[in-house]
């Protein structure tokens, strides 16, 4: 995408062109997260005094309604609000934030007195400290436009109005303080090519912008040729097309499918530049659409971390949605997470509050005996670390799960302390097992360590390891 436009607080609007789309059917409250197709927003905080929580949403009042249409509406919000756009075209960008006053007053009444400040935030930056619409309007009713340029290199665009609890908070009424915005027009290029004009008003640009312009897009226009057609890679380009990824996958062709999962099939290719990738290609049976798409584009482009995969792009071309991420050899994340798994999750899907003890328990486990539970195979008795530890239990040789390295240069009573509270963590029923912080002050020795009890209810013991079997026997096959 190369632009979007929104009518805050208001009904879809189109104006000089340009299709502003409303989130006032968004809903309201304390928090609200809503997504469209390339932009959302989210709003935090309640309104002291407001009952009803409908006050993020405000219409002009009876004195004010020879504002634009675009004016007329706001979206407010107590605390923090925040417009993002995803899915952009990296590059430079006008940002255009429409503002008008339309819940003070002019005049000598008390309405007049109400003074809102807040503050500008884009793409983490400070823009502006203490804003005030009326002030920078000259007046309440009165439509302000203010301009920023901003640089997109990550396909995202962050816009938050942050109410740092300056200004008044009871006038004319309990539910008018905070930050306040009309619209939100954001286009591709610089200022002269994202003109808007409110009803006849020229915003109008001096002419020193003018002759900047020309020269800035003629940098844009070198950066753009050396990103797409100089020495990048084209892994970095963030945009593909579908007979690249053909071309990458041999035509999607079954010997390169490397997975399959909720979302889709996954395909292994190989894009010009040599860049070996994984294609994640939408279903048409998945249940995950558009949305699911571009919320899993979104987490996955804002997530950086040198242990994260990273995503390389998307296309979109025709009604084909995929995503292009770095290939990782060494198998699939889903098994490296799978022996840490809580057993009521791997064979259910019910995710409990003691699922995070399940695993501490196993990394508990890993950490005396030195080995892994998922790669681990002990012998034809156990299928896994966890196996063997409640064997050895049973046997009265729990010692034996030490770390052979550590020969005799160890604490015993810690290590048994260790083994039998994995063993109480890893308890087949979720509510045997301890919380964490009894887990701590048993593992610190304050606390006595429970005798292991499993719930007959729940298949016994064994339960624990079906999945582990299920998944080996699987492999296998």
């Amino acid at each position: 995408y190369r632009s979007f436009f929104v009518n805050c607080g208001g009904q879809s609007v189109t104006i000089e062109g340009k299709h502003y789309e409303g989130d006032s059917y968004a809903g309201s409250g304390a928090s609200i997260l809503y997504v469209r197709d390339n932009w959302g927003f989210s709003s935090t905080g309640d309104i002291i005094g407001d009952d009803n929580l409908l006050g993020n949403v405000y219409n002009s009042s009876s004195s004010l309604m020879e504002l634009p249409e675009l004016y007329s509406t706001a979206r407010l919000s107590p605390l923090s609000i925040t417009y993002f756009g995803f899915c952009l075209e990296n590059g430079n960008y006008t940002v255009l934030l429409h503002f008008a006053e339309i819940i003070f007053a002019d005049g000598a009444s008390f309405n007049s007195l109400g003074r809102r400040l807040f503050d500008i935030y884009i793409q983490g930056k400070l823009v502006e400290k203490d804003f005030n619409i009326k002030d920078e309007a000259n007046g309440t009713g009165k439509p302000l436009v203010k301009p920023y340029n901003v640089n997109v290199t990550d396909g995202t665009l962050d816009i938050r109005l942050y109410w740092a609890g300056k200004g008044t908070t009871v006038i004319p009424k309990k539910a008018s303080y905070g930050a306040l915005i009309s619209a939100v027009s954001v286009c591709h290029g610089l200022i002269s090519d994202c003109e808007v004009y409110d009803h006849g008003k020229d915003y109008k640009v001096p002419l020193i912008i003018g002759v900047i312009s020309c020269f800035v897009i003629l940098v844009l226009i070198i950066i753009c040729w050396r990103h797409y057609f100089g020495d990048k890679k084209t892994a970095e380009k963030g945009s593909f097309g579908l007979r690249e990824l053909k071309a990458a996958t041999n035509d999607f062709s079954p010997t390169n499918k490397i997975g399959e999962g909720g979302f889709g099939s996954v395909y292994k290719g190989q894009l010009s530049d040599g860049t070996v990738v994984a294609v994640k290609m939408l279903s048409s049976k998945s249940k995950q659409g558009n949305r699911e798409f571009v919320n899993e584009i979104g987490i996955i482009s804002g997530l950086r971390h040198p242990n994260l995969v990273k995503l390389y792009g998307c296309c979109t071309e025709g009604n084909q949605l995929m995503l292009v991420y770095e290939c990782m050899e060494n198998n699939s994340l889903a098994r490296a997470l799978f022996g840490y798994m809580a057993p009521e999750y791997a064979l259910w899907g019910y995710l409990t509050n003691k699922a995070d003890v399940y695993a501490f328990g196993v990394v508990i486990l890993e950490t005396v005996s030195g080995k892994s539970n998922s790669s681990y195979e002990p012998n034809n008795e156990c299928v896994c670390l966890l196996d063997w530890a409640s064997v050895a239990q049973q046997r009265g040789s729990m010692m034996e799960l030490v770390d052979p390295i550590l020969g005799t240069e160890f604490n015993r009573e810690e290590a048994e302390r260790m083994i039998k509270l994995a063993l109480l963590c890893t308890n087949a029923s979720p509510s045997l097992r301890p919380t964490m912080s009894t887990a701590l002050s048993m593992l610190e020795g304050q606390t006595a360590i429970e005798e292991v009890i499993s719930d007959p209810s729940l298949c016994g013991d064994d339960l624990r390891f079906k999945s582990i079997r299920d998944c080996y026997q699987h492999t296998q096959d």
